[in-house]
């Protein structure tokens, strides 16, 4: 089939974790040997250009549609680019094609996906939903951090208009945990399909541990991978804010990704005893030096306390096979591996800190062949499988 997948965000070079996982979908629908074309809006002006993709509109026309609300910017342009206008004619050019599905990964262009599909499809094209949370509750945790309990629960109600609509008029939807199936059963008129966040296999070389260990300084270090998601961040604080004396004097705290650098200019960060001195942010890394310090982590935390869907760090911490320390939350979706060796669950500051002393206490882990190969079930392969299956089974293949 020819299947356009829209978003909000181009996956030529993924960053995020909602762009990874997209990318991931991306190929595997391929290699089940369909057409497939990454469309839609960009979310930002931060993300570079990409041949489907229409440029973020700019904060000016954004305004009257968000009232000037930043975090509210995915659903306005659901808003802006699914009614008729220059916008919609502009994407619906840039796409330039007719397909047999439309893919939306996220509920924030369903309503473009259904003009599109009247307007230059005949209504022909099925209209798959791909949920990454339950949105709504992503985001009034968001706002009520940010904004008045009025303009977070003003935010719920829009986003969870916009939600059920996708999930109500979806032919399918696929969910990220059991939990998301569970609530979007309830709307969906098909039973929602478990398309669980995944990681792909990385094979480290020693110059990917050289490159690392120019950020590490050969040090022992826990491993933060976390983009600029405001949850990342208000879950590490959350977590240390009151203080982080679980990092001995040698060790270091390394940070890659987006989140990095916000982590580092708050004042929290400050208050938290010694911790400032022993971080480390290392910026958005290069796949060579991520491979690198996923090798040589002595141990990769989750210090997440909000947030839904599940999490892809969670993935790539448990594939990477070191030591994990993880909040309950960050391990959605992932309750089978909770107990396993190497990983541990805390939640709440103390005791988060007190798990991560613990197993800087403990030599590096070393996992068995039986225990590698238990957790091949989070490589994207295996966690989209039933996706593909299910799209190829609509319809013939390109």
């Amino acid at each position: 089939m020819k299947i356009v997948c829209l978003s909000t965000y181009p996956v030529d070079a993924p960053r995020h974790g909602g762009q990874h996982r997209l990318a991931n979908i991306v190929a595997a629908l391929r290699a089940a040997g369909h057409d497939i074309r990454s469309a839609g809006v960009a979310g930002s002006a931060s993300y570079p250009p990409s041949q489907y993709f229409i440029d973020f509109p700019g904060e000016k026309t954004m305004a009257p549609v968000t009232d000037d609300n930043p975090f509210m910017d995915d659903w306005g342009l659901g808003e802006l680019f699914g009614v008729e206008g220059p916008q919609f004619q502009a994407l619906a050019d840039k796409i330039g094609i007719v397909p047999d599905a439309i893919f939306v990964e996220q509920p924030w262009m369903f309503r473009f996906a259904e003009r599109f599909n009247r307007s230059r499809c005949n209504g022909r094209a099925i209209l798959l939903y791909g949920s990454e949370n339950v949105e709504h509750r992503l985001k009034f945790d968001i706002l009520r951090r940010y904004k008045s309990e009025k303009i977070a629960a003003d935010g719920r109600d829009k986003v969870l208009a916009c939600e059920l609509h996708a999930l109500k008029h979806a032919a399918q939807t696929f969910c990220v945990s059991q939990g998301d199936i569970d609530w979007s059963k309830d709307y969906a008129p098909s039973p929602p399909i478990l398309a669980a966040n995944g990681v792909i296999d990385r094979q480290t070389t020693l110059d990917d541990i050289a490159a690392a260990s120019t950020i590490t300084e050969g040090r022992k270090f826990a491993l933060y991978c976390a983009s600029a998601h405001p949850p990342n961040i208000e879950g590490f604080f959350d977590l240390f804010g009151a203080g982080a004396g679980c990092f001995p004097p040698p060790t270091r705290l390394v940070t890659a990704g987006g989140a990095g650098v916000f982590i580092g200019r708050d004042q929290r960060l400050h208050r938290a005893g010694s911790l400032a001195r022993q971080y480390i942010d290392a910026g958005e890394v290069s796949e060579e030096v991520l491979r690198g310090l996923l090798a040589t982590a002595h141990m990769i935390i989750l210090p997440l306390t909000s947030g839904g869907g599940t999490n892809l760090k969670a993935a790539e911490a448990i594939w990477a096979g070191q030591h994990v320390v993880g909040t309950t939350i960050a391990m959605r979706g992932f309750e089978r591996f909770i107990g396993a060796r190497g990983i541990t669950v805390a939640d709440g500051g103390p005791a988060f800190c007190n798990a991560i002393r613990e197993v800087f206490m403990k030599p590096n882990l070393a996992l068995h062949p039986d225990e590698r190969a238990d957790r091949s079930s989070v490589l994207w392969p295996n966690t989209l499988s039933d996706l593909a299956n299910a799209i190829t089974a609509m319809g013939p293949a390109a």
